[in-house]
């Protein structure tokens, strides 16, 4: 097996070479056999035709040769690679558009097998998952999936009895700074509960609190598992301690568990969202994403019916904002899917 080994290197590394013996070597048999030919009293032309005829062809001769090599294969690949860059060098337009499409291609179904492993591979860690309702507004037929504003969340926290909680969150990235390397970082604002709906208890330290759900109170800021030993070496005192973001001093109460949810892109850290008396009663302007957990025994059904209703006394409550506005509820695996197919970029933090 070793000498079969060593024969088949040899084939490759010295192709040139041996495929120089090997005319040699038919060249030398093809002259023999016309020789006996001309021995039996052939003419010249008939000698070296009967010759070539009982060698089946030089060429098709040499191709048997190769074969029994046991290397043809790796030879086809490279002859065909060698033919393909050559024919995407004379063609350098074809070949960028070629190289563009390869990489959103592979982009692509990289986000889509991140997804399916979240959702499908590996389950999410929250309590019951399926009790969880993403809620967005909608405007057909002219806006189908949006985030929601302020003051309906508020509105159907008062209002609505089918879920418990009904909470919201918002992306915004800080300047961290008053450290030897300034960065920015990936933020969440979330309302005091909406950790505790998925029911994510930090490893270390605590949650939020309810009063921390102000403005001017809500200068607490809790760790992801990450970004904890990527910035502060995994030190747990870093609890109680203040950091700097956007010029604001801001204690540390928490360090969230490893592998909280579903995510493309990580949130570094949390804060609370701490709404203003105007953001409070702003209907225009959607800018939050609204999750909340099912209350037991309700079903997807009536909860969609509930929150309908409650959509038709804002928009006659708010015209100018409400109008014709209503309430999309999704499961949070069914939303996640959607997202990620129609905004493969989307960072999901939840």
């Amino acid at each position: 097996m070793l000498e079969r080994l060593r024969l088949r290197l040899r084939a490759l590394l010295y192709e040139r070479k041996i495929e120089n013996e090997l005319d040699e070597e038919l060249r030398f048999h093809l002259e023999r056999e016309i020789e006996h030919h001309l021995r039996q009293g052939m003419s010249p032309e008939k000698a070296r035709r009967t010759a070539l005829t009982s060698f089946g062809g030089l060429e098709q001769a040499k191709e048997r040769c190769r074969d029994a090599r046991g290397v043809r294969l790796i030879e086809d690949l490279r002859q065909d690679l060698h033919y393909g860059a050559r024919m995407l060098l004379k063609a350098p337009g074809f070949t960028l558009i070629a190289i563009i499409t390869l990489a959103l291609g592979i982009g692509a179904n990289t986000v889509i097998f991140s997804l399916v492993n979240a959702l499908l591979l590996r389950p999410l860690p929250y309590l019951d998952p399926d009790r969880l309702m993403v809620i967005r507004e909608t405007k057909l037929p002219y806006v189908q999936n949006s985030q929601v504003s302020p003051g309906n969340v508020l509105d159907w926290r008062k209002q609505n009895t089918v879920f418990a909680p009904l909470e919201a969150i918002t992306v915004k990235d800080f300047n961290l700074n008053g450290e030897d390397n300034p960065e920015r970082v990936r933020g969440m604002l979330a309302t005091h509960g909406y950790l505790p709906m998925l029911r994510m208890t930090p490893m270390i330290g605590r949650g939020f609190l309810p009063d921390e759900d102000r403005p001017e109170h809500n200068r607490v800021v809790i760790l992801s598992h990450a970004f904890w030993p990527r910035r502060f070496g995994g030190n747990p005192g870093i609890v109680s301690q203040t950091i700097t973001l956007d010029d604001q001093s801001y204690t540390v109460i928490g360090v969230l568990p490893p592998n909280t949810g579903l995510r493309i892109r990580e949130t570094e850290i949390w804060t609370p969202l701490a709404l203003t008396a105007d953001q409070s009663q702003q209907h225009g302007s959607r800018y939050l994403f609204a999750c909340g957990r099912l209350k037991p025994g309700v079903t997807l059904e009536e909860a969609r019916s509930e929150m309908s209703l409650i959509a038709g006394r804002l928009a006659r409550q708010y015209p100018d904002t409400n109008a014709d506005w209503n309430v999309k509820l999704m499961s949070l695996l069914g939303y996640a899917a959607y997202e990620v197919e129609a905004k493969p970029r989307l960072s999901l933090a939840l």
